[in-house]
């Protein structure tokens, strides 16, 4: 997306502040500049303005992941799976519960004892 794109998204959201797509996109152009805490506020400002936004929880999760927090990622997922079932989106669904079993995975390997090389 160039700058010229951009600039005309923000301008979509000051005229519609409440609008979910253009908060999605600006989250995930953020992602694509690395500017992903950035992205993070966007999807934060969408989910209370529409929590059942999909999405953006699994994108948002991605987000937390790549900055490492997988914590507040694996948090973020569970509080998307709810939406994403009465919503239907049982692929976006799926995704999510990967993520979930990937990042869980990644904390345990975390807080597992190092073993000697012998």
């Amino acid at each position: 997306m160039t700058t010229e794109r951009l600039e005309k998204l923000k301008q979509l959201l000051a005229q519609h502040p409440a609008d979910a797509f253009v908060l999605f996109a600006l989250g995930m152009e953020m992602v694509s500049k690395g500017r992903l805490d950035d992205s993070v506020a966007y999807f934060d400002r969408l989910l209370e303005i529409d929590s059942e936004y999909v999405p953006a929880y699994y994108q948002k999760a991605k987000v937390l992941a790549r900055l490492g927090r997988y914590t507040s990622a694996c948090e973020t997922l569970q509080a998307g799976l709810p939406h994403a079932d009465r919503a239907a989106q049982f692929h976006t669904r799926d995704k999510m519960r990967d993520l979930f079993d990937e990042l869980q995975n990644a904390i345990c390997r975390r807080h597992e004892p190092k073993q000697d090389s012998d």
